[in-house]
């Protein structure tokens, strides 16, 4: 069978491709039957021969995922051109089931204004010492009654 992909050229960290048709068997630096484009990662530059691409899914040519994903980049449609879509994970949850629908927001807390970290303990200091004075003054008549006697 003979499929449309990818086969590398360039140097080490520099990769280049070379769209080719080949056996779908043969070794990747193999041969080739025909040489349809190229492609450059890197710029994302893409030139094919698109009249030969054509002609040759019209022969029966299988595109390997990568050439059918640039393809339908380039525009091309053909029946023999799927792009293949991954099945989701089973443990994950999908963007509609993520988002609570249950969830309320409480309109106070939305429409208070944020107050500063330092205003807020002042405000927490200033609730805790009353309650403390309070018990202050209910201890000390007790006190003044005990000193008195």
């Amino acid at each position: 069978m003979l499929r449309i992909r990818l086969r590398r050229t360039g140097k080490k960290h520099q990769p280049h491709y070379r769209v080719v048709v080949a056996e779908h068997s043969a070794p990747v630096r193999g041969k080739f039957v025909s040489e349809l484009g190229h492609y450059n990662p890197r710029t994302k530059e893409i030139v094919l021969k698109l009249e030969d691409v054509t002609a040759w899914l019209d022969k029966g040519a299988q595109p390997s995922q990568t050439i059918a994903r640039l393809l339908t980049k380039q525009g091309l449609t053909h029946k023999q051109i799927s792009v293949h879509t991954f099945p989701e994970r089973p443990g994950k949850k999908a963007p509609s089931e993520s988002v609570n629908e249950n969830a309320t927001v409480e309109p106070a807390a939305a429409t208070e204004p944020a107050q500063p970290e330092a205003e807020t303990k002042e405000a927490d200091a200033s609730e805790s010492s009353e309650p403390a004075k309070e018990e202050a003054a209910a201890q000390s008549p007790s006190t003044e009654e005990a000193s008195a006697a």
